[in-house]
């Protein structure tokens, strides 16, 4: 199993089994090696007995060569066939064992029970970087969905529809703000949990808080 260049975000679920998007380097098996940092493999990993067991590849392409065609390409599919964009981020994991990943080049990506790779909504959400299930717009099917535009919007976990949720962008001049969810504003909110009762926590990065969206 190649070494990880770079982690990402985490999942557990209810077997015990961890989840973990990362950037792995190019190579074969424990001869792998980084040869440049335009390299790289993202995949989602699986380890089981809560992270003590032998990870192993669950969803992507491992040892993925670093072409053209390859770079930056969003693919669903199989284990081998699916491939994420440049970096999976956060990542989050229902009920019934269905990933939802944050895929900064693709959008939010879901991965099945057998690791099978989808896009759920590419557009809409590009960019993605958090990710968290609550209560909200859509009800108990809510994702909420983070980026680098600063804002966050909630989508439909089963539809992919989506619509603005909170914040206004940013800028190195305006770029923190509290209050109602039309106007507040964030600055790398990278990081998200959502609660039962519709409160969404938002780790906003470089405002260096941890700020709380209130239903």
């Amino acid at each position: 199993m190649p070494l990880a260049a770079g982690f990402g975000g985490m999942a557990l679920d209810a077997a015990g089994n961890l989840y973990v998007t990362t950037q792995l380097e190019p190579g074969a098996g424990a001869s792998t090696r980084y040869n440049s940092a335009s390299d790289w493999m993202p995949m989602v990993l699986k380890i089981p007995n809560r992270g003590a067991g032998e990870a192993t590849f669950f969803a992507g392409t491992p040892n993925n060569s670093n072409t053209p065609d390859n770079r930056n390409t969003c693919r669903d599919g199989a284990l081998g066939t699916g491939q994420f964009g440049t970096w999976p981020y956060g990542m989050v994991i229902d009920k019934a064992g269905v990933l939802y990943v944050a895929d900064a080049a693709c959008g939010v990506r879901k991965v099945a029970a057998d690791g099978t790779l989808s896009t759920l909504s590419p557009a809409s959400a590009a960019s993605a970087v958090g990710i968290a299930i609550g209560r909200g717009p859509f009800g108990e099917e809510t994702l909420f969905v983070a980026g680098w535009g600063h804002t966050l919007v909630a989508m439909n976990r089963l539809s992919g529809e989506t619509q603005p949720y909170a914040g206004v962008g940013a800028s190195v001049d305006a770029h923190y703000q509290d209050g109602p969810t039309k106007s507040a504003r964030f600055w790398g909110p990278f990081a998200l949990a959502g609660t039962a009762d519709g409160r969404v926590f938002v780790l906003d990065a470089y405002n260096n808080r941890i700020r709380v969206i209130l239903p």
